[in-house]
């Protein structure tokens, strides 16, 4: 618990919209924690920019543990795409721990003819 704020809820910022899996993983775990530790978890979508818009609220936020950014992994690709960020994410941010892993498809529509 936060010292002087035993009930203060945490906020964890999810930089992309409402109902995609970056949100829905977020609601799981917030929900997981807030049962293991007794305190309320608030999701809040933050989207835009590339998920810079959601990540910046948490670069910015007060040093006290109370926010916390979900699905920042497209964040470190900012790192050489987007040089002048509002935040810097090696000072700005720590990681606390991996919520899951998932492989990326690419898909083709069916019947597909190969011509070559």
């Amino acid at each position: 618990m936060v010292a002087g704020l035993p009930c203060a809820s945490v906020r964890i910022v999810v930089p992309f919209a409402t109902g995609g899996p970056a949100d829905l993983y977020a609601r799981f775990v917030g929900a997981k924690l807030q049962e293991a530790l007794g305190r309320p978890f608030v999701i809040e979508d933050r989207p835009g920019g590339g998920s810079i818009v959601g990540t910046d609220v948490v670069a910015k936020s007060p040093p006290d543990g109370l926010y916390a950014a979900h699905d920042v992994e497209h964040a470190h690709r900012h790192e050489t795409l987007i040089p002048k960020k509002p935040f810097d994410l090696m000072r700005d941010l720590a990681p606390i721990g991996g919520v899951n892993y998932s492989d990326l498809l690419m898909v083709i529509h069916l019947p597909f003819r190969r011509t070559t």
